[in-house]
């Protein structure tokens, strides 16, 4: 039985045996490959070939191929006129897929500006005049900007005059009368302020009283109330009449032009006179390089708070009572003065150029002046002259009351916030007096609407060239506040635009909504990327007198900041940057090539982020060792902005310091901080 079971397996193997041979064989035998359709791995387009398969559907053999480019997608382009400064381009078609050329839209050369001259104007006694200019008949750009011109005469003095009070006057249902007498007070004013003569002395209260004349007022017809408001209008008319004292003596009859004593002598006024015409073409020849009637009076509201200071009584706190310090001396002559001094200064100037203003008294806290200007668009706006005169703010001037309407807000600050003050909120104009010593005329209508005129608005005219933007921020002034361009960057000291120049003088962020400039940097960054803006030199011109906190913060790549030896507000010091005495160290540049730095003997403030990047505890690239001196006193100064403390005195009270710095400093720098 065995051996038959034995038999019947070995009968099966060798059936297998030679039945797998055969399928080995099968196996190993050639064959045609029957492919598969091809597939798509990758679409073609215009600019690349695409790519397909298959594979054998009994091997499994695989092929890959490249296909044709696909057509262009043809779009149609109606072309592009050329303008007076940028190319154009032909009609033609592209492709919209790739953007290709496919025909036409060839270059077009810019066209040029067409010069039409703007002939210049003449001045009268009454009216402005202008220079000649250019501008282009195709786009209207301004190529040569025309520059107001005024009467040269500057020691007529009927040109200082305004006639707001005497219009007032006359609209009075005695008013015929009234400036019948007006009349009468100047002709007589107005011989002796141009004569040599001295005033006539009478004893008055057991003193004696200076006076030019004693005028009848009864033969007019008029009361002494009336008499007493026409002499009151009249002064408020005739700023150039500083020696006409403010006090008024009277008796049924007449009343008394009384003088100042200071000023009875005639070779004194004589002297004065001439000084107040020679300052007066000083500032008008300032503000004549503005072209409206908005830039004009922006030239005269910046010179004149430049060179003037609110004047205080001895305690610093007390407006002055010197007489001068009410008059337009104060502020044209003598470089102080109080509200009345600056309203009358700028009142004067006016006049001079034929500007429509009113001098305007009312009360802010206080009894106060001011001003309402008429500009070119027939519309009135409030002017505060002394509000805006802020020497401890960036730049010593400010415009939150220049050219506003009633419902401006004002209570503002660069480097702060909250528009919170409506101008008239604050300025409260005296009511209109018919009578006596408190006569006071009816103001005219406000602009509803803020100032739109030909020239650059202040705050809002941006300026961007050669990878550089500003603004707007004073007379012919401007703020660097945006740079977009790389490499060595080089700020220049004046800017051209719309036939105008315009001096860089301040180099800080600008908040567009908040119409402020701030602290913050003025690099084009990215805080994800330390490397997109590649700036490595920053050369600062000498008409900047201000850089705010953080102005060259965010930029890693700055090797060395360069300042024009002629800057009387900063300097560098192997490429670091300073204010002029090295008093204040504002930035050291983050990629600077030097290990150890050690900080000036002479520098008694170390800004804040002078070694940062904005906040960020980032330690200069190869800086590793600082050794800050004892000398320095105050380390993580915060103060908005630099350049003014040289040439001021310091108040301690007011430099902020940042707590915590000398740890942040710690923990940037580990060991290689030294203070000895």
């Amino acid at each position: 039985m065995k051996k038959i079971i034995f038999l019947l397996i070995f009968l099966i193997c060798v059936c297998f045996v030679f039945s797998g041979c055969n399928i080995l064989l099968d196996l190993m035998a050639p064959h045609t490959c029957i492919y598969s359709e091809w597939e798509v791995l990758e679409e073609p387009t215009c600019t690349k070939k695409g790519v397909e398969e298959r594979y054998c559907l009994e091997c499994f053999d695989e092929q890959i191929r490249q296909t044709d480019f696909a057509d262009h997608i043809p779009a149609t382009f109606s072309g592009l006129d050329a303008t007076c400064t940028e190319e154009g381009k032909t009609a033609g078609q592209y492709c919209s897929e790739c953007m290709a050329i496919l025909s036409g839209i060839e270059r077009i050369d810019p066209i040029g500006h067409i010069e039409v001259t703007d002939p210049a104007i003449s001045p009268t006694d009454t009216t402005p005049g202008r220079t000649e200019g250019k501008h282009c008949s195709t786009c209207g750009e301004v190529l040569v900007k025309q520059m107001s011109v005024f009467s040269g005469n500057y020691s007529v003095a009927e040109k200082y005059h305004g006639n707001y009070a005497y219009n007032s006057l006359l609209s009075l249902e005695n008013g015929n009368k009234l400036t019948a007498f007006y009349n009468e007070i100047d002709s007589i004013a107005s011989d002796f302020h141009n004569s040599l003569n001295d005033a006539k002395i009478k004893k008055s209260n057991g003193k004696d009283t200076y006076y030019v004349a004693e005028i009848n007022y009864a033969d007019n017809g008029i009361s002494s109330n009336e008499a007493i408001a026409t002499w009151s209008a009249y002064v408020k008319d005739h700023p150039l009449y500083y020696w006409m004292s403010s006090g008024l003596t009277y008796t049924n009859e007449y009343i008394t032009l009384v003088v100042n004593d200071e000023y009875a002598d005639g070779e004194i006024r004589e002297q004065i006179n001439s000084d107040i015409y020679k300052t007066v073409e000083e500032y008008v020849l300032f503000a004549s390089q503005g072209g409206d009637t908005y830039t004009v009076t922006l030239g005269f509201h910046d010179i004149i708070i430049s060179n003037a200071d609110y004047a205080y009584e001895n305690d610093g706190v007390t407006p002055s009572s010197d007489i001068s310090a009410h008059s337009i001396l104060g502020v044209l002559l003598e470089g102080e003065g109080v509200c009345e001094s600056y309203a009358k200064a700028f009142q004067l100037l006016l006049n001079f150029c034929g500007i429509e203003n009113v001098f305007v008294t009312g009360y802010s806290g206080e009894p106060h002046a001011w001003n309402l200007v008429q500009l070119d668009d027939g519309e009135w706006y409030w002017y505060d002259l002394t509000w805006d005169d802020q020497p401890n703010r960036t730049l010593g001037i400010r415009h939150n009351y220049f050219c506003v309407t009633d419902d401006t807000l004002v209570s503002w600050s660069d480097g702060g916030s909250g528009k919170s003050t409506a101008f008239l909120e604050d300025h409260i104009p005296d009511a209109p007096e018919g009578e006596g010593i408190n006569y006071n005329y009816a103001l005219p209508d406000r602009a509803e609407k803020p100032y739109r005129g030909s020239e650059p608005i202040l705050r809002d005219t941006i300026i961007e060239k050669d990878g550089l933007s500003y603004v707007l921020i004073g007379f012919n002034s401007l703020s660097l506040i945006q740079i977009e361009c790389e490499g060595e960057v080089v700020i220049p000291e004046t800017v051209a635009y719309q036939g105008g120049s315009y001096k860089v003088v301040c180099i800080g962020k600008y908040d567009c909504e908040n119409n402020i400039l701030t602290s913050g940097s003025v690099i084009e960054y990215d805080k994800t990327a330390k490397d997109n803006l590649d700036v490595t030199s920053i050369h600062i011109p000498s008409s900047v007198a201000h850089i705010w906190d953080f102005a060259f913060d965010y930029c890693y790549t700055i090797e060395q900041i360069t300042v024009s030896a002629e800057s009387e507000y900063f300097t560098s010091l192997d490429g670091v940057l300073f204010t002029k005495s090295l008093y204040t160290l504002i930035k050291y540049p983050l990629a600077k090539e030097e290990f150890s730095y050690t900080v000036p003997s002479q520098t008694v403030e170390i800004a804040f982020n002078a070694f940062g990047d904005g906040g960020n505890v980032f330690c200069p690239e190869y800086l590793s060792e600082l050794i800050i001196l004892e000398g320095v006193e105050v380390i993580g100064a915060y103060g908005g902005s630099f350049g003014f403390r040289d040439n001021m005195p310091i108040d301690p009270d007011e430099i902020t310091t940042v707590s915590g710095y000398i740890d942040r400093l710690a923990a940037m720098f580990g060991s290689g901080l030294t203070i000895k």
